[in-house]
């Protein structure tokens, strides 16, 4: 089918050129680039041993307090007390720790959920450094999970249920 235009130009509807393509001969088309030969595949590392997974169901999660060399408490959470106090000993703990070395374990609390353990440790750091001092005092004396639900008032702390 054929039509024309305004300017008396003819152009065919049915797949002939397009009016907004410049009129003229087609620009030549530049031949594709010989593609660079592969480089050979490196070998594969080998894999690094798994860590064995604890079940999410059976994970436990700690508070803890550390001193350190200046007399000063740090309190943390971790669900590897052993692996995290041994980063804070080598400076590879947390940045207040790298500058207080060496630091000593003095107490920790087990908690079935990390709500409930990261709950008792805000609850902790509020408190006063003489409220501290007694907690970790009578700490030595009963197990930690027990004087932080005494003092806290919550009967229920170890199941979560903050």
């Amino acid at each position: 089918m054929k039509k024309v235009t305004s300017n008396a130009a003819e152009e065919d509807l049915s797949g002939g050129a397009r009016r907004d393509e410049p009129d003229g001969p087609a620009k030549p088309v530049k031949p594709a680039k010989s593609a660079k030969p592969a480089k050979p595949a490196k070998p594969a590392k080998p894999a690094k041993p798994a860590k064995p997974a604890k079940p999410a169901d059976f994970a436990k999660h700690y508070l803890y307090v550390l001193e350190c060399s200046d007399g000063t408490l740090y309190t943390g959470y971790t669900v590897d007390i052993e692996q995290r106090v041994a980063a804070h000993s080598e400076g590879r703990g947390a940045k207040y720790t790298r500058s207080h070395r060496p630091v000593k374990l003095i107490a920790s609390a087990e908690f079935e959920t990390k709500h409930a353990a990261m709950s008792a440790e805000y609850r902790f750091k509020r408190l006063s450094r003489a409220e501290k001092l007694s907690l970790l005092d009578k700490g030595t004396r009963f197990p930690f999970e027990h004087v932080l639900e005494e003092r806290f008032g919550i009967s229920d702390m170890e199941s979560g249920a903050l």
